[in-house]
């Protein structure tokens, strides 16, 4: 993936994350992708750790 690629891809979560208040859950639904995805691109992109609970 290109720089400007994943800077977009990370524009798109931050801003779907916002009117969700931040739930990762509905975040997910709404982009169309799992929860585990969401957490894993969020700990790629910005270098975090994020905790994923078992379903």
């Amino acid at each position: 993936m290109g720089s400007s690629l994943q800077q977009q891809d990370i524009r798109v979560i931050l801003d779907a994350l916002a009117p969700a208040g931040g739930h990762r859950k509905q975040t997910a639904t709404r982009l169309g992708i799992s929860p585990r995805r969401l957490a894993f691109k969020l700990a790629l992109r910005l270098g975090g750790s994020i905790q994923i609970s078992a379903p």
